[in-house]
């Protein structure tokens, strides 16, 4: 089921109104639970019983986690053949058998989810989960179709869910119009020309691929964050505390950065639940940079059963092993330093470091790894960027204008917020303001809005 469809839009007011009908505890719990079935059960039975049975499987491994004399082992046990059905189920047999039957909507983020909650607890860090627990966490409609990945002290919310606060919901209408803004006028405009280049690279010019390229990044990140918007939004809506997943990555100054601020949910639970238990940065520099590889490698096949995703993966692994490497050099020659205060160094580190992040979601973006490879080779040249090429790239008709004075605005925004000026804050204390800025944002989404697209990228994954 589509977010923002007609059928969500019911969903929602319904689950919202008899939400807050009663204050009571134990009724808000109840009607998210129906909540949580029922959108299951929109977005289809597949979705349905894995959901279902992987919260059963949570609640059951979790008990017999808190009986165990030995808790880390049972909850690696546990979590480890939690992860193995999923992998089996959603990745293997669909991927050989061709089958949409075995796989479900959110697979990999409630199973991530739930088995990173059972990692915690055989570590004492969250107490035992009950099925009611394990439901509304893994099972949570406001996340369950594409994340972000939650943290495991995200399920202790549910046992105290929080009062109405007016100014909760005046954030969460926030985020989720401009989670819609960022997906409807850019991602989805940018992204029927990257639909149209990406298959066809052998019969365009270099200009345009480079072009498609650009905009494939912009579009994943205005898709990716716009949707992580609208769920922390939904939560907000709810009382719920759903954590950011995107913090401006692209203005990250090195690629240890842009992992801080890229996927931040998913980043968090491969570091705690795979790097961490390799381990880490504790066993010399050698073993620091194997960990570090064999991470961005499992996060690459995450993402896809494909050659394509394990090189995007690597490239990442061994640049930031390259950068750990290098760090105590820059530290020494105060490189990195300069690099924070120097404005022109900032802006040159940038767009650098860009620059190597686009050229690995070309990779990410290709159909096998040696269309990617093919793809990178004709961006050598020569270039030509005539006066209509904006006009023919695929855009859509009357609105390539909007997309990019759209993607000006998203590129201020974050911008503002880099430097602690985040509108929000003012937005958010003025009723003139809020309300003013809410109409914008409806108008610039029903006007400029692309719709051509329908989904999230995220559901891909």
């Amino acid at each position: 089921m589509d977010l923002g469809s007609l059928k969500f839009d019911i969903f929602l007011f319904l689950a919202l109104l008899l939400y807050w009908a009663k204050a009571q505890q134990k009724w808000r719990r109840s009607v998210l639970m129906a909540a949580n079935f029922c959108f299951m059960l929109l977005c289809g039975l597949p979705t349905t019983v894995w959901c279902c049975l992987f919260t059963v499987f949570g609640a059951f491994a979790s008990k017999q986690i808190d009986r165990s004399s030995d808790r880390r082992k049972a909850g690696l046990a546990w979590g480890c053949s939690l992860l193995a059905v999923f992998f089996v189920a959603g990745y293997l047999l669909p991927h050989f058998f061709k089958t949409g039957l075995l796989s479900a909507i959110g697979m990999s983020y409630y199973s991530l989810s739930i088995a990173g909650y059972l990692f915690d607890q055989s570590k004492e860090k969250v107490p035992a989960a009950s099925f009611e627990d394990m439901f509304l966490y893994g099972g949570c409609f406001v996340e369950l179709m594409s994340g972000p990945v939650q943290p495991s002290s995200g399920l202790l919310q549910y046992r105290n869910l929080p009062d109405m606060d007016e100014s909760r919901l005046h954030e969460g209408f926030l985020y989720i119009l401009w989670g819609f803004f960022m997906k409807t006028t850019v991602a989805n405009g940018l992204g029927l020309s990257v639909d149209h280049y990406f298959p066809n690279y052998s019969s365009t010019s270099s200009a345009r691929l480079l072009l498609a390229s650009l905009f494939y990044s912009v579009q994943l990140y205005c898709d990716f964050a716009g949707y992580s918007y609208i769920a922390i939004g939904m939560g907000r809506l709810f009382g719920l505390e759903v954590p950011d997943n995107f913090e401006r990555p692209y203005l990250a100054t090195n690629i240890q950065d842009f992992w801080r601020r890229w996927h931040i949910g998913l980043s968090r639970w491969f570091r705690e639940h795979l790097y961490f238990p390799l381990g880490g940065s504790r066993k010399g520099l050698l073993r620091t940079t194997i960990n570090t590889v064999v991470v961005f490698a499992v996060s690459g096949l995450w993402h896809g059963f494909g050659l394509n995703f394990l090189a995007w993966g690597l490239m990442h692994g061994l640049a930031l092993a390259l950068f750990t490497l290098l760090k105590p050099l820059l530290n020494k020659v105060g490189l990195l330093e300069k690099t924070d205060t120097n404005f022109l160094l900032r802006w040159i580190a940038r767009i650098l470091n860009f620059s190597f992040v686009n050229l690995a979601w070309i990779l990410f973006r290709s159909s096998s790894l040696s269309s990617g490879i093919q793809f990178i080779q004709m961006l050598k040249g020569p270039y030509e960027f005539p006066s209509y090429m904006l006009k023919t790239m695929q855009l859509p008709e009357n609105k390539i204008l909007s997309i990019f004075l759209c993607l000006l605005l998203v590129f201020l925004v974050d911008l503002l917020a880099e430097h602690d000026r985040s509108p929000k804050k003012v937005i958010l204390r003025s009723p003139l303001i809020r309300n003013i800025v809410f109409i914008a944002l409806l108008l610039l989404i029903a006007f400029f809005g692309n719709f051509e697209l329908s989904g999230f990228l995220y559901y891909n994954f």
